[in-house]
């Protein structure tokens, strides 16, 4: 998505200037966009030691909590819908498809809880302004991406998350 945003600002010349030098862009975002499902697989390491810390405090804040076990469940159906794409798991694709759609449900509700959680405390800390406008820019692929699983949310999304 991003990369689509990024790659519609290079000049048309060198995207198809000959034939030995154009740049399919559709190939390049899928194995970017691959890439990057890929290196998420390994976000369950950083949930579980997030996790840890969270319920080992003393008085643990029922958002993060909610958090953790938002981001675990987002993480998991994230990476078994991933592994069953490309073969690796075997499971129906009406299956992989309900996994890819929780998924983001899961995401929207660690991105809604992220919003009670900046909004919810008193002071307002160096960087809370970048963490607002990082959520405001997830905020509408939380929404598009559950509604419009199997389909493009359209230029817009890529333009979201340059700014997240």
């Amino acid at each position: 998505m991003t990369t689509n945003y990024t790659l519609a600002l290079l000049p048309p010349s060198l995207l198809s200037s000959t034939r030995s030098t154009r740049i399919n862009i559709p190939n390049l975002t899928s194995l970017i966009s691959d890439i990057r499902m890929f290196m998420r697989l390994w976000g369950l390491v950083g949930i579980y030691t997030w996790g840890l810390s969270t319920l080992s405090a003393s008085r643990p804040s029922p958002i993060e909590v909610a958090q953790v076990f938002a981001n675990t469940c987002f993480q998991i159906c994230e990476n078994v819908a991933y592994l069953s794409s490309h073969g690796i798991v075997n499971i129906r694709k009406k299956t992989e498809g309900q996994l890819w759609l929780w998924s983001s449900r899961f995401w929207m509700a660690h991105v809604a809880l992220e919003f009670v959680r900046l909004f919810g405390r008193g002071k307002r800390g160096k960087g809370w302004e970048r963490e607002v406008l990082s959520n405001c820019a997830y905020a509408p692929l939380t929404v598009c991406f559950p509604l419009y699983v199997g389909r493009s949310c359209g230029l817009g999304t890529g333009a979201d998350l340059v700014f997240a």
